[in-house]
């Protein structure tokens, strides 16, 4: 219900899984390890398909929070997941919201709250994603909304405009979801007050409706076909229209992986324009590193420098494919806001067209 009146997105179970016999993974107490495993398990082995996959584990794992999940995931095949200690009822509904919120894009809000970047509205019981440790917080900051509509704005969370085909609720006319034996469902006696209570009734539809709600209709009846429903966000996104046959928008698809974006900057994958700026911008708040650290470091195969890892080595980038290598980036200092710093934050400084240059990498 948070979600739902704060975020305007809706958050409904489709399928439950309980290992009773024995764990389907390995499980530990590395969070982050555990994670791993789990999205990798839903990668091969989970049957039911769904926008992300939380995992309720008993084990207490060691670390400062007792939930971990991938930033901005939602809809990734292989990020697209959370673990969470199995507890208390009321932490772990704090710590579900906590680690669905990283998968829309929202970060840890304490560090910028103490500094004055992101003031909470309710004082009494914090909010979501500061981590505090206050008993049941109900709200996001304005940093948490603004971070989950930039997301949505960045092409990230496309899997979401789609209304899941099956709950695993018993079906109930009055929950927003066309069930079997109902021609329509606009929801709870206000919510059907506000939008498609003309169109139906008791999950039938009135007389010569069409249909009730949906992006496609307007009146009761469907909008024609070619009728724009969604606008593309960016480039690598791609406009929907309606159908003329339906009141549903068709899925929000996206641009093939690959594609120049950004004035050739950045290139499109799952649908948002990724650009070494954006990139170490979410990291460390700063933009990408010069390109002459890249085409000095990453041509190495080694930690500071690389294509990625084969076995227990390193792989060199060729010059054509530096920028796709190990990500550099400016200014580096004190804690990523992603993740943490694994060893340390290390520079060399080498000196190129007469002036020094500092490449620096964590």
């Amino acid at each position: 219900q948070i979600y739902k009146e704060q975020l305007n997105t809706r958050i409904v179970l489709v399928a439950m899984e309980t290992w009773a016999l024995e764990d389907r993974i390995r499980m530990g107490q590395d969070s982050l390890e555990t994670l791993n495993e789990f999205v990798k398990y839903r990668r091969e082995g989970a049957a039911e398909h769904s926008d992300t996959v939380h995992l309720f584990s008993g084990r207490t794992f060691q670390s400062s929070r007792s939930g971990t999940a991938f930033v901005g995931g939602i809809c990734s095949p292989t990020r697209a997941g959370g673990v969470n200690e199995y507890g208390n009822v009321a932490a772990m509904a704090v710590t579900l919201a906590q680690t669905l919120g990283q998968n829309v894009g929202m970060m840890w809000n304490k560090h910028r709250a103490a500094a004055g970047d992101c003031r909470c509205p309710d004082s009494w019981l914090g909010c979501i994603m500061e981590d505090t440790g206050y008993y049941l917080p109900r709200k996001f900051s304005r940093c948490s909304i603004d971070e989950y509509n930039q997301f949505l704005q960045d092409g990230g969370g496309s899997c979401l405009f789609n209304k899941p085909l099956k709950l695993l609720d018993p079906p109930e006319c009055g929950n927003g979801f066309v069930e079997a034996g109902e021609e329509c469902d606009c929801g709870s006696l206000a919510e059907c007050a506000k939008s498609g209570g003309n169109c139906c009734k008791k999950c039938t539809l009135t007389h010569d409706a069409m249909c009730s709600d949906g992006l496609c209709c307007k009146g009761c009846k469907y909008e024609p076909r070619g009728v724009s429903c969604r606008e593309a966000v960016n480039e690598c996104d791609i406009p929907e229209s309606c159908t003329g046959d339906s009141s549903q928008c068709p899925p929000n698809l996206h641009k093939l992986d690959g594609y120049f974006c950004e004035n050739e900057q950045g290139r499109c994958y799952g649908g948002r324009c990724k650009t070494r700026d954006r990139q170490c911008n979410a990291l460390w708040g700063r933009g990408s590193a010069e390109r002459f650290c890249y085409e000095k470091l990453n041509v190495e195969g080694t930690e500071r420098g690389n294509c990625g890892r084969e076995g227990l080595g390193w792989l060199q980038c060729n010059k054509q494919d530096v920028l796709c290598g190990f990500l550099l980036c400016a200014n580096i200092s004190g804690a990523p806001r992603l993740g943490e710093l694994s060893g340390e934050i290390a520079t060399t400084t080498f000196y190129h067209q007469n002036r020094y240059v500092d490449c620096r990498w964590g």
